[in-house]
């Protein structure tokens, strides 16, 4: 059974489990940060607002992620220092910056009751587990 989930709602317990499934799910794009699944958990689990992601739950397990914002809200908010922690103190800075250029602030249409749904992924250990298309 899947069950839908603000991640909020899930609590800071399920913070990790729902970072690993986001940086699993996009770890193509995330290779500049780091190619080990582990230290890109390390570095991005602080900077989740968990208000602003929604987790499928497969038998209590996240499988899914996205993020949900409405007008110029973030998704994330990065720490330097944190980042730093995990990836190294030249290599966090750059990464710090990157990801406050790349992935921050809204696009040009924004607008308070426009949503925007992003970083959708799921878990390469769900991937093609579903039925298929009829």
């Amino acid at each position: 059974m899947i069950e839908i989930r603000r991640a909020d709602e899930l609590g800071e317990s399920c913070r990790r489990r729902t970072t690993e499934v986001l940086v699993r799910g996009f770890a193509e794009d995330f290779a500049y940060f780091s190619t080990d699944p582990q230290t890109l958990a390390d570095a991005f689990e602080h900077m989740l607002l968990l208000d602003r992601f929604v987790v499928a739950l497969v038998d209590g397990a996240p499988a899914a992620v996205a993020s949900v914002t409405e007008g110029d809200q973030e998704c994330f908010e990065p720490e330097r220092r944190a980042l730093q922690r995990s990836l190294g103190r030249w290599h966090g800075l750059t990464s710090y910056l990157i990801i406050r250029n790349q992935f921050l602030g809204a696009y040009d249409g924004a607008r308070p009751g426009l949503a925007e749904i992003g970083f959708v992924t799921t878990a390469p250990w769900f991937q093609g587990t579903g039925s298929p298309p009829r």
